[in-house]
């Protein structure tokens, strides 16, 4: 029960140790901040086959949608703070996985996505669209606020095509918003 609250303060409450370390103190319960830290990482080792198991889950259904996300992070042996990146794969049995890396570069996509066949949904960042021209399996679509503004540019070219590509895109959007 105490391994629970303390990764629920820590991550849904976004505490840090240093706060939940006070907070104990204060309730009259004496441990170190170092074992704090300890017990988040123990417990995190211990997910790991949950994590395993939600990844190849998700990777196994035949839809996905990916983005990257820049989070802030110390760390070790750094003083300030470095970006890393939150990788959401969300499946299509309503289930999301969020893998972490310290890099944006497509690389990540190698290990994030190996064994991946399907629809892969993504925005308009190129690593999405490199990765699918080399993976035979992959079908890339883009959301369709990506798609929209790929109208948008060709707009010029197909005026006519383009505003009926855009109030079909239109009608999406009012059926989502009801």
């Amino acid at each position: 029960t105490f391994l629970a609250g303390l990764l629920i303060d820590k991550f849904a409450y976004h505490l840090p140790l240093y706060r939940i370390h006070q907070r104990l103190a204060f309730g009259g319960i004496t441990i170190s901040r170092g074992t704090l830290t300890y017990l988040v990482h123990a417990a995190g080792n211990l997910l790991e086959p949950v994590y395993k198991a939600q990844v190849k889950s998700v990777l196994g259904g035949h839809r996905i949608s990916v983005d990257e996300t820049p989070i802030k992070v110390r760390k070790e042996n750094k003083e300030s703070l470095q970006r890393g990146y939150y990788w959401p794969v969300y499946g299509d049995q309503d289930e999301i996985v969020f893998h972490y890396a310290d890099t944006r570069a497509a690389k990540v996509l190698d290990e994030l996505l190996k064994g991946f066949k399907g629809v892969l949904l993504t925005d308009g960042y190129a690593a999405y669209d490199k990765y699918a021209a080399k993976v035979r399996e992959i079908i890339h679509a883009l959301c369709w606020t990506q798609t929209r503004r790929e109208f948008i540019e060709a707009e010029g070219s197909e005026p006519a095509r383009v505003t009926r590509a855009l109030d079909l895109i239109g009608k999406l959007y009012e059926t989502e918003a009801e």
